[in-house]
């Protein structure tokens, strides 16, 4: 049987859905790994229409002998995005390549690293990966869809409406506890809801359960800055990629920390002089 580029995709997304809905951790591994080689598949082939050249790492390494054998490097994940921008003129939301960033992290975690994976969390991911395929399909590669594409891509479409389900079903299982309940709610690393308790011992999701050491958390999350020592604990404190304050995974404070023009460490309330209190005193101290 023979497969186009976007059908392949298409049977790995597939695939991705038979393996969460096992019951064992290997599957859910694979059911992450399947999904991730859907959606780079699809990138593919998107540039693929632009020019056959770009599906190669090296473009100055191109040939259609090579191509139409399969006997070539093909182009990774990150650098496929940004031909797709650059060279094809596609655009692509900012939170999908935030997303598509943290889908990319989260396979080479599992490939070369021990970590554990929570049903939950996956299907969340499942959802959102779903989604942005369905999205990713509809606006730049309908036209490729053959009928078996057509068919493949109506039963990603049921995966996709059963694991949102899921998600929609679990957050209104909690959503009272969360409405004012905490101090703190970022995205989790692991499910991608914002459903991660900080300021509460250990930060803690209350949608998938992932929780680790604030400094363990703070390498997983998608953050501008940091880590920095927070000004009021001491803890692992950062400034979040979508937010201008700084947060820490310790207490959970938040605020408009700066950088003292001195000790160069984080400081709260009113800058003097660029610095914070202790420089400033020390100043005065010495004359």
């Amino acid at each position: 049987m023979q497969f186009s580029l976007v059908d392949n995709a298409l049977d790995y997304l597939l695939s991705a859905a038979e393996h969460a809905e096992q019951d064992t951790p290997r599957d859910w591994k694979y059911a992450l790994l399947h999904l991730v080689a859907g959606i780079e598949l699809l990138l593919k082939a998107r540039l693929g229409e632009e020019h056959w050249s770009l599906l190669f790492a090296d473009v100055d390494k191109t040939s259609e002998t090579a191509l139409q054998s399969g006997d070539f490097v093909s182009v990774d994940f990150n650098p496929a995005i940004k031909r797709l921008t650059d060279i094809a003129g596609v655009v692509l939301d900012p939170e999908d390549k935030k997303r598509l960033e943290e889908l990319r992290r989260y396979r080479n975690r599992v490939q070369h690293f021990a970590i554990d994976i929570e049903r939950e969390a996956l299907l969340s991911v499942m959802a959102c990966g779903y989604n942005f395929c369905l999205n990713f399909v509809r606006t730049q590669l309908n036209d490729l869809l053959d009928e078996k594409g057509q068919q493949l891509i109506h039963e990603v479409s049921i995966k996709l409406r059963e694991f949102a389900e899921f998600v929609e079903t679990r957050l209104a299982g909690f959503k009272g506890e969360i409405e004012g309940a905490y101090n703190y709610l970022i995205d989790c690393p692991r499910c991608w809801q914002e459903t991660l308790v900080l300021g509460d011992g250990d930060p803690q999701c209350l949608f998938c359960g992932f929780t680790a050491s604030p400094d363990e958390v703070a390498k997983e999350v998608n953050y501008e800055a940091g880590p920095e020592p927070c000004p009021e604990c001491g803890g692992s404190c950062v400034r979040l990629g979508d937010q201008t304050v700084w947060v820490c995974f310790q207490c959970g404070n938040q605020g408009d920390y700066e950088f003292c023009g001195t000790c160069g460490e984080l400081f709260s309330g009113e800058p003097m002089g660029g610095r914070c209190s202790a420089c400033w005193e020390r100043l005065l101290e010495n004359g």
